[in-house]
């Protein structure tokens, strides 16, 4: 049965549950869900969820992400693979894997930037970096340096600042269940202090996030504080995501957990290689 991600974004929201169902409270409004139905819960806003939600989210192995300052998340099963876990923490597994996520991003990010005809950047010296800190910093700088430019003459400062970090939370947190489902921990970090989902997030960066940040101009977006124009902004990622990748028959949240399920092959089987990657 497929399961679906759900994202409640309130200014306040209860979450109960009854008969294995999920009662959900926005303000007035009231919505019951099968448990068994939804994959991701993601909340953003003031609320409560009662103990015998909690409980239910871990019955069903419904994976619950709250939204913050930083991400906190419900994590319902326990690593029983001691060798496994151990060897996510192999520093030549991860130096490997950690240069072609990066090259990923800049060939993926490049792509974008070409096609939307904002920059024909030459990222070749980009990849050829081979300290991996600095072939992080640089790309970063360069890339996000060149989007948030053109960006922000299509939108104003504070719309584009506030919603890209609100989508780069979103987009975080279907990464992060991709990874509790795959049995990776996401407690890693491969790069300085980026949290693995995030440094994940990077590859779809061009396709999911940049994409939607320019979409936000259609939206006429006055305040984006404003919890309806963040439902508004949300929206644009929500059907991202659920699209299909060109060239593939198969949505971006399905490629984002098929490629977190290939990281995982790497640190289980010696013999196989995560493979480098451009996303349109």
């Amino acid at each position: 049965m497929h399961r679906e991600s759900k994202w409640i974004i309130a200014e306040n929201f209860k979450i109960k549950s009854r008969s294995r169902r999920f009662l959900i409270e926005i303000d007035e409004d009231r919505a019951e869900v099968a448990a068994r139905k939804i994959d991701l819960l993601v909340l953003y806003g003031d609320g409560w969820i009662t103990s015998e939600a909690l409980a239910l989210a871990v019955e069903e192995a419904v994976n619950m992400v709250i939204i913050g300052d930083e991400l906190i998340w419900l994590e319902g099963k326990p690593y029983r693979d001691v060798e496994y876990l151990t060897a996510q923490y192999d520093w030549l597994n991860i130096s490997e894997v950690s240069h072609k996520i990066l090259n990923t991003y800049i060939r993926s990010a490049g792509y974008f930037l070409r096609k939307r005809r904002i920059a024909n950047l030459n990222v070749k010296h980009l990849i050829e970096v081979k300290n991996l800190e600095e072939k992080y910093r640089r790309s970063r700088e360069i890339l996000e340096k060149v989007f948030a430019d053109y960006a922000k003459k299509k939108i104003k400062e504070e719309v584009f600042s506030e919603a890209l970090i609100f989508l780069e939370k979103l987009l975080d947190a279907e990464v992060l269940n991709a990874i509790l489902r795959a049995g990776l921990t996401p407690h890693l970090s491969f790069v300085e202090d980026i949290p693995l989902y995030s440094f994940i997030a990077l590859e779809f960066r061009g396709p999911l996030l940049w994409e939607s940040v320019l979409r936000i101009e259609e939206l006429h977006i006055e305040n984006p504080k404003n919890i309806e124009d963040l439902r508004r902004i949300a929206e644009i990622l929500k059907i991202r995501l659920s699209g299909l990748v060109p060239g593939y028959k198969r949505s971006y949240r399905e490629a984002i957990r098929r490629r977190v399920k290939a990281l995982a092959s790497v640190f289980r089987n010696p013999l196989a290689s995560y493979v480098e990657k451009v996303w349109k």
